[in-house]
């Protein structure tokens, strides 16, 4: 047996996911949203420390909030995505921000059905919205957000080697704002995020870390306290080539990993 065969066989089974559900919280009676917010929480919690069950609710779930769910085989959480929205005006016109972010249990093997069904869901709330031009922002808060957003996107910002727009920086610092997120004195796409790694420990000592991507040595250079919560602001536009194009990837990914 080979080594690498050798690894594959050592590594255990990882689950399946049995179903992905999307739902508007809005639309969910007080009980139902109770429960969801409650245990989106406690999966949010194995990945952030320092911020309480109100405090995640108040800055992450709102009544336009689209909560998607990957369920396991018992109905247990095995990950989730949040995506908001909100209309700003930059210079006169009117912009469709969405944001949000993607959590995964690692024992499961179901993070690409995740995120293409969260991609679907940004696909709906873009075409609710098809005469605003529209945009994501969200937050790496670790080099390896960061590295697969810099493998995943055509075209997004910050890049190590070009200067977006002024509107662009005008966005996304709206977005730190509205969300109470410190931008950070010493660097135009540096935010304090709400927590601090739970599992940076456990990050550092990954494969994925050992590969010291540029765009991980990049990120690693704005945001040296990222497992104390410091973070870098994303921003990219959510017209059809740059959706497809991230589709494409993660379609791609999941036919090669599963």
């Amino acid at each position: 047996m080979t080594e690498k065969k050798h690894d594959q066989a050592a590594r255990p089974k990882r689950l399946k996911v049995r179903e992905v559900r999307s739902v508007v919280l809005g639309d969910l009676a007080p009980e139902p949203r109770r429960q969801l917010t409650e245990r989106v929480f406690e999966l949010w919690s194995e990945y952030f420390l320092g911020q309480d069950l109100a405090g995640f609710e108040r800055s992450h779930l709102f009544d336009n909030t689209t909560v998607v769910t990957a369920l396991g085989a018992a109905g247990d959480l095995a990950g989730f995505s949040y995506i908001n929205r909100r209309i700003l005006e930059v210079e006169g016109r009117q912009v469709l921000v969405l944001g949000g972010g993607v959590f995964n249990r690692v024992e499961y093997a179901g993070s690409a059905a995740l995120a293409l069904r969260s991609f679907r869901a940004v696909a709906r709330l873009r075409m609710q919205h098809r005469r605003l031009p529209c945009v994501g922002v969200s937050v790496a808060t670790n080099p390896l957000i960061y590295d697969l957003v810099t493998r995943m996107f055509p075209i997004f910002a910050p890049r190590p080697t070009e200067s977006p727009p002024t509107t662009v920086l005008q966005v996304v610092w709206e977005i730190a704002r509205a969300r109470n997120m410190p931008i950070d004195e010493g660097s135009q796409w540096v935010v304090q995020f709400y927590g601090r790694a739970a599992q940076a420990a456990r990050l550092r000592a990954s494969q994925a870390y050992a590969r010291r991507t540029p765009a991980m040595e990049w990120f690693e250079s704005h945001a040296p306290s990222w497992a104390e919560g410091q973070a870098v602001l994303i921003w990219a536009p959510l017209d059809v080539a740059n959706i497809l194009g991230a589709i494409f990837r993660l379609t791609r990914y999941r036919l090669t990993h599963g």
